[in-house]
């Protein structure tokens, strides 16, 4: 099977901006939109082939008929598509909110999941912010006198978010993005989301929107503490082979970036992957076959395990996203929170 592209989905939301209109895309309204969904299984949104001979076919149907082709691993029948990859525009502050743990989640329906998610920061305005933790001392009982007086934020670890910027939100974090950031959102399979603040603003619809106080206290995991990025290392482009550089190892998904002059080799050619360019231009290449294709920045494809040797050769300098799954992996990688390995 060939690389697939798939139909964005585009989600209006009051935080959101026009920044993806920077990136070449062509936003259906002239609304603030703050998620593009690029790879969806979620019941919310299925996202659909955009290209080729399976344009149409919905990524749920095709997973359903060749999800054990595509990861080349017997264990992927009787599971559900595990990835949700989105870019988000958040020209205004995300409410503060906290994402619940698969255990949790449960409770809210058969069909849902947690949400662990990692971001890569695409690109920052001069106000950009990161909270991410809540502050060693914060306790349930502080953190409650916080939310009635409305000084949450002062709860809040933050900093200032770099391009190149990779943070893990593990469940249970209490986190929030503000004012600028535009980045590529790598999740599990879950849009569960609990509001504790949402700084006294209306939605979309002109009404408050709802806080889920309770929900999102029961969420907290209270041993996570503080989340620092992890902060792109400065590092000579050799010509002839690209640089990568591991980001992320977890239960859900694995991150990797790759940073390239040069025409390489897709690794991992035994495993499903997906690829979302990070800076640059890419032409997407199979030994073997005619398919050929170009990308952009922040576009997205998905590459199953079965498809031909897939080529990467960069217009210029690149820089790509590569994502897997390690309980997909005929043979895991080892797991770790974060992990930042630089190789050439």
């Amino acid at each position: 099977m060939p690389p697939l592209v798939f139909e964005p989905y585009y989600r209006p939301q009051p935080w959101g901006g026009r920044r993806f209109v920077d990136l070449g895309r062509d936003l259906p309204s002239a609304d603030l939109y703050g998620e593009c969904w690029d790879l969806s299984a979620h019941r919310h949104h299925f996202s659909r082939v955009a290209e080729g001979p399976w344009a149409g076919s919905l990524l749920t149907d095709l997973w359903r008929e060749h999800a054990v082709e595509w990861t080349a691993n017997e264990a992927a029948a009787d599971a559900d598509f595990p990835l949700l990859i989105k870019l988000l525009d958040c020209e205004q502050p995300l409410s503060v909110q906290v994402h619940p743990d698969d255990a949790l989640a449960s409770r809210a329906g058969p069909q849902e999941s947690g949400k662990a998610e990692a971001w890569v920061v695409m690109d920052v305005a001069p106000t950009g912010r990161v909270y991410a933790g809540l502050k060693p001392e914060v306790t349930a009982h502080s953190l409650r006198k916080h939310l009635d007086a409305g000084t949450v934020v002062d709860c809040l670890h933050s900093f200032v978010p770099q391009s190149g910027d990779c943070i893990l939100v593990q469940p249970g974090t209490v986190h929030a993005i503000a004012n600028g950031v535009l980045l590529v959102e790598v999740q599990q399979t879950s849009d569960i989301t609990w509001r504790l603040f949402d700084w006294n603003r209306v939605g979309l619809d002109g009404r408050p929107r709802e806080l889920h106080v309770e929900e999102a206290l029961t969420a907290i995991d209270w041993s996570l503490g503080p989340v620092n990025p992890l902060r792109r290392r400065a590092r000579a482009l050799n010509q002839s082979s690209p640089c990568s550089e591991r980001l992320v190892d977890c239960e859900y998904f694995s991150l990797e970036r790759f940073r390239s002059r040069a025409t390489f080799e897709m690794p991992w050619s035994d495993q499903l992957s997906v690829w979302t360019v990070l800076a640059g231009s890419v032409c997407l290449k199979q030994r073997g076959t005619s398919y050929q294709r170009r990308f952009q920045r922040g576009e997205t494809v998905l590459i199953p395990a079965t498809s031909d040797v897939t080529i990467w050769e960069p217009q210029g300098e690149a820089e790509l996203l590569g994502v897997t799954v390690p309980l997909l992996n005929a043979s895991p990688r080892p797991h770790a929170s974060v992990a930042c390995e630089l190789k050439s």
